[in-house]
């Protein structure tokens, strides 16, 4: 059948056939591309935010140890002291807050897990020496 026609039918034929080709890979492409946006949002919500959180978890309680560590240094210095003092209570705070943000973006059951265990290990023991840090050094002066 190929044979018998004339060569503009062929040509024609043969850029239909090499269209059809082309629009198929488009389509592939297009679809993957959609996929890719889509396992990228999942990836970024999943993954990011949660680390965002983290990454306050971290920093706020790296700032109660530090306004902790202050008073202790500054605890002959009433001034000082009770600006550290203000300072622990609202990086604690900030703790709680971002700990409950981190607690709510994670999906991984394993990992809320992990995160309240770290939390009642926080209000169970550190917390707890932290205030009783406050309450000597109060005493002190």
């Amino acid at each position: 059948m190929f044979k018998d026609m004339k060569i503009g039918k062929k040509l024609i034929v043969s850029f239909l056939v090499v269209s059809i080709i082309t629009a198929i890979v488009g389509v592939t492409g297009i679809y993957g591309m959609i996929r890719l946006k889509a396992s990228s949002e999942d990836t970024y919500s999943r993954r990011l935010v949660p680390m965002t959180s983290l990454t306050n978890v971290l920093t706020s309680m790296s700032s109660v140890q530090s306004a902790s560590r202050d008073a202790a240094i500054n605890h002959d210095q009433s001034d000082i002291f009770l600006a550290d003092q203000k300072a622990f209570e609202k990086y604690n705070q900030m703790y709680k807050d971002n700990d409950a943000v981190l607690l709510a973006s994670v999906n991984n059951e394993e990992w809320k897990q992990n995160l309240q265990n770290a939390r009642k290990t926080y209000e169970a023991s550190f917390e707890p020496q932290m205030e009783q840090v406050f309450e000597l050094l109060k005493s002190n002066n």
